[in-house]
């Protein structure tokens, strides 16, 4: 009977913990959506050959762990392939878009110039991440899913963003 009390606050938290749960798991697929129809609205150049690959950096979180799922899917033609990758400009290399997870926000700055030296469209959703350098950064604003775009990053980078993309960005810093 002692143990009654404890195992109630543990249930009664557990109710409180699932929606919350749930939520994320919501808005990391929201997001993996984003991320496969950015794939849609991306002119890579031609030197950017092989396999569409995605290639997920950083400590599996809900986001990194919803993009497995793209695994296979088509997108201009290509199957695409995801990836794990290490922070490490050679282990990089073949990746047509970076997704940077939020375990990496510390070290946002190195990985953003390892990245510069191949056309890879990075995306994340830590916070400013547009701003920090990052092609696309998702944000929750409202409870909607929106992103920002640096136009700048993604021209160095010779990559060409759709217009109709450019229309939907939250915010695009030019």
């Amino acid at each position: 009977m002692r143990f009654l009390p404890s195992i109630f606050f543990a249930l009664f938290g557990l109710l409180f913990a699932l929606p919350i749960m749930a939520m994320e798991q919501d808005e990391a697929a929201v997001k993996a959506a984003f991320v496969y129809n950015f794939t849609k609205f991306v002119e890579w150049p031609s030197e950017a050959s092989g396999p569409l690959q995605l290639c997920l950096l950083g400590n599996t979180d809900p986001l990194l762990a919803a993009l497995l799922k793209l695994e296979g899917k088509q997108s201009q033609g290509q199957n695409i392939q995801v990836r794990s990758v290490d922070r490490d400009a050679g282990s990089l290399g073949g990746c047509r878009v970076i997704v940077v997870g939020t375990s990496e926000a510390e070290r946002i700055a190195a990985i953003l110039n390892n990245s510069q030296k191949q056309p890879a469209l990075t995306v994340s959703e830590i916070d400013h991440f547009a701003d920090a350098g990052g092609m696309i950064g998702l944000v929750v604003n409202n409870a909607k899913v929106q992103f920002e775009i640096d136009a700048q990053a993604v021209q160095r980078a010779n990559l060409k963003l759709s217009a109709q993309l450019l229309k939907l960005a939250q915010k695009v810093k030019k």
